[in-house]
């Protein structure tokens, strides 16, 4: 089943469809959404997932409209939405928050959005892997029900690589993570590049306040993938 599902996907092509990539059917979220009627939702990254840049943070950043989809779309059902987003924040604090911030709270969906802020401290391909995957691993052995989605982010000195379809070294460790772990992930960074134009111009004056934060605009097309 899960491999119709993936070829199902594949087949329905749009806008975004370069920028996702569909691994395991989230089973258990449609059970707890369809069935049980009850989904709690854990956002965990930096400042991109705290929404810093929107003109107001609770309705215009991309985890803001995710919960306004999830409540619009189902409205019988009762939503939990946790918000463990620090900004200037990686994997390697991630790491070490990862306990108290996600593992209590025992959340049924994670968003986990780490990989430019892990650019931002240098760390190297080897850790950068290494940290996803603790977080990942631990989550899986404490919460086997619980199913995580990995978002990659950007900035403007990714524009080069992101013009040829390629991640920074970080972002490429969280995908291979994410890969060998059978996890979606969204590319939202390639995503603003290319509807940039690749132009770092074009991306502050109309998509961000700076080299990396979206603004209201910026954070639409993060949603909208």
């Amino acid at each position: 089943e899960n491999n119709k599902y993936i070829e199902a996907m594949k087949d329905m092509k749009n806008e975004y469809s370069d920028y996702i990539n569909y691994r395991e059917y989230l089973w258990k979220t449609n059970k707890k959404i369809t069935e049980d009627k009850e989904l709690k939702v854990l956002f965990f990254g930096g400042s991109l997932t705290v929404g810093h840049g929107a003109s107001d943070k609770e309705v215009f950043s991309w985890r803001a409209k995710a919960c306004d989809w999830f409540t619009k779309n189902f409205p019988d059902v009762n939503f939990e939405f946790i918000n463990r987003a620090v900004g200037e924040s990686g994997t390697f604090l991630g790491t070490y928050r990862l306990q108290l911030d996600v593992i209590e709270p025992a959340p049924d969906l994670i968003f986990l959005e780490y990989a430019i802020n892990d650019k931002y401290f240098k760390s190297t391909y080897d850790e950068t892997a290494s940290r996803c995957e603790t977080i990942i691993r631990e989550v899986r052995n404490a919460l086997p029900d619980t199913e995580i989605i990995v978002l990659i982010t950007s900035d403007i000195g990714c524009f080069g690589l992101n013009k040829e379809g390629k991640l920074h070294i970080q972002g490429q460790a969280h995908e291979d993570i994410a890969a060998a772990y059978n996890i979606s992930t969204l590319h939202i960074g390639r995503l603003i590049a290319k509807e940039s134009g690749f132009s770092t111009d074009v991306f502050r004056s109309d998509y961000a306040i700076d080299i990396v934060h979206p603004n209201d605009a910026g954070y639409a097309i993060y949603y909208n993938c």
